[in-house]
């Protein structure tokens, strides 16, 4: 599973999650099941990936009504 969730505003609070495959190698795909914007719901976000030592880097893009969002995200293990 995986989930996100951030404060848009005073009052706003957007989320959304789903389940994930991996493939082991330079693929990750995430599967969304719920959001806040409806419209994504259903689709699958696909990033490749790199994977050294302790540093995960992905980029994927997702397609929305308004135009393609484009994620390039570094996750480091804490120690």
């Amino acid at each position: 599973r995986w989930s996100f969730g951030y404060q848009l505003n005073d009052s706003t609070v957007m989320g959304g999650g789903g389940t994930f495959t991996y493939d082991g190698g330079d693929t990750y795909t995430e599967h969304i099941e719920y959001h806040g914007e409806s419209e994504v719901i259903g689709q699958s976000l696909t990033f490749s990936i790199e994977l050294d030592s302790n540093t995960w880097h992905h980029v994927g893009t997702l397609a929305l009504k308004e135009g393609n969002t484009t994620y390039d995200e570094i996750w480091e293990r804490v120690k």
